[in-house]
C-alpha cells in the first residue's frame, strides 16, 4: 500500500471497511489508513514467512514426519514455578 504522502506499507490486511483499512505488519503493529489517504493497494508476491523456512526440517535431520511434533512441543512443556499461579 502506498499512501497519498508517499508512505509505503506491507504486511497481512487485518480489516477493512468502505473507508478505511487496517495493515498488520512484520512486526505486529497496526496501521489504519483511510482509503481518501490511499494512492495504490495491490498484492505482493513475497511472503512474510522467511526465505528457506520450508527447508529447515531437512537442513535439521529431520524429515516431515516429525513436524506436527515440533507444532505440538510449546504447549507440553510446562512454565517455571515462578510464572505458574500459586
Amino acid at each position: 500500500m502506498t499512501t497519498k504522502d508517499g508512505e509505503t506499507l506491507s504486511g497481512r490486511m487485518e480489516a477493512e471497511t468502505q473507508t478505511s483499512i487496517e495493515i498488520l505488519d512484520i512486526n505486529g503493529q497496526k496501521h489504519a489508513v483511510q482509503r481518501q489517504n490511499i494512492t495504490k493497494l495491490e498484492p505482493t508476491q513475497l511472503s512474510i514467512m522467511p526465505n528457506g523456512f520450508e527447508a529447515l526440517p531437512d537442513s535439521e535431520g529431520l524429515d516431515f514426519s516429525n513436524f506436527p511434533d515440533l507444532l505440538r512441543l510449546p504447549s507440553t512443556v510446562r512454565p517455571p514455578r515462578s510464572i505458574r499461579s500459586a
